[in-house]
Formats: structure tokens, sequence, C-alpha cells
């Protein structure tokens, strides 16, 4: 009877042990796949009121963004992940505040808060 309660005991403890283990990595694939971000630059480009040239020139930049948020995405974990998504965001805002007017930009920054925040993206 005790190698029967004892065999019932250790079934349950492994069975909850790869339960947690498997919740934990599916949050971190997850958490990795919010990093992968597309943007749809015709919808970007009409909310911003953006001319052609502009449209352009923020083609290059938003896919420079996409690069930047996989190599955040893939290639780092925790504390520098954080400053490489940082250091990404930074760039872009830089990259876009060259070529918006000022009502332009102010509005692509809170479209982009809000994508992040959304996504869960710690920055």
């Amino acid at each position: 009877m005790k190698k029967f309660v004892f065999m019932v005991a250790l079934i349950l403890a492994t069975n909850t042990a790869n339960v947690l283990a498997s919740d934990n990595s599916v949050n971190e694939t997850e958490n990795v796949e919010n990093y992968y971000i597309h943007v749809n630059e015709k919808s970007l480009s009409k909310s911003l009121g953006m001319s052609k040239d502009q449209m352009e020139i923020c083609s290059d930049v938003i896919k420079e963004f996409e690069n930047d948020m996989v190599f955040a995405s893939s290639n780092a974990k925790g504390e520098s992940r954080k400053a490489v998504t940082r250091n990404a965001i930074r760039k872009n805002m830089y990259y876009m505040k060259m070529f918006l007017d000022k009502e332009q930009y102010k509005k692509y920054v809170s479209i982009l808060n809000t994508t992040l925040v959304n996504r869960g993206i710690d920055f």
C-alpha cells in the first residue's frame, strides 16, 4: 500500500513539473513572436497623410526597424533584449523625425507606442 501511494505521488509531481515547464516555454515563445513586427505602409501613410516622397523614405525606415526587431527577438534575452529593442525604437524614431512634420511625427509616436504596448514589448 505504501508503494502504491508513493508511486501516485511521484506521478503527480512529475506531471505537475512537466506542465509548469511547458507553460514557461510557451510564454517565452509567444514573447519572441511579438517582436516580429510587420507594418502596413499604405495604412500608415494614409493615417499620417504622407506625400509620395515621404512614403518612399518611410518604407526604407520601416524595413530597417522590422529587421532590428527580429534581431532583438532572436539574438538577445532579458535585459540585453530590452536594450536592443530600446535602441531599435530610438533609431526608428530618430529617422522618422527627420522627414515627418511635427503633427505627423506626434501621431506616429502615438501609433508606435500603442502597437508596442499591445504586443507586450518592454522598452
